[in-house]
């Protein structure tokens, strides 16, 4: 088996294991045994806990960006990159809604050097979603008076709390639909 293969089965297994046992529930053994490796794969692979959880989490970030990479590559309408954005945030983030569940809910008892990762990881992914937003107030498709930053939170923050909000029945809408709306609302209301 291909090191890259051992990797990426470490690294869903390590995904599983925290979406049951949370970061502090979860142990690097229990990873492996999960993975179908000896405990020591893991850490030749990954060192420690928290380089695997930075893979595990970078892994979702490297996607986002590829996409909005992409979409400004190929000088996609300003509608098309934030679909485009919004569905890979819903394949990665939204693949396994109890793990962003589970690490939400005990975020804050995380030490700061694992709550530090996904700040770092974050940023770059962050800031690219927000050159995106100030290139389309300079063209004039969002009004002047936009912080981008605050745009940008609340877009991400919608598909986010779609994601984690409690499933009591099934929603009557599709995802594609969810997209379309939330995308629809945010350029409405940065029309200038």
């Amino acid at each position: 088996m291909a090191k890259d293969d051992t990797s990426q089965r470490i690294i869903d297994a390590a995904r599983n294991c925290f979406a049951q046992h949370g970061w502090l529930g979860t142990s690097t053994q229990e990873i492996a045994r999960s993975a179908g490796v000896n405990e020591v794969t893991v850490f030749r692979h990954f060192g420690n806990k928290k380089r695997l959880f930075e893979a595990m989490c970078a892994g979702y970030i490297d996607a986002q960006r590829a996409v909005l990479s992409q979409t400004v590559e190929q000088n996609l309408s300003f509608e098309e990159i934030l679909t485009r954005f919004a569905q890979s945030y819903f394949q990665t983030v939204g693949s396994n809604p109890d793990y962003v569940r589970r690490m939400l809910g005990e975020m804050s008892q995380h030490p700061q050097e694992v709550r530090q990762v996904i700040i770092d990881l974050m940023k770059p992914m962050r800031e690219q979603f927000m050159n995106i937003l100030r290139d389309r107030q300079q063209r004039g498709e969002i009004r002047a008076d936009v912080n981008c930053e605050a745009a940008m939170e609340a877009f991400m923050g919608q598909l986010f709390c779609n994601i984690v909000k409690p499933r009591f029945n099934e929603p009557s809408y599709t995802q594609e639909e969810f997209i379309a709306l939330c995308v629809s609302v945010f350029l409405r209301g940065l029309k200038p």
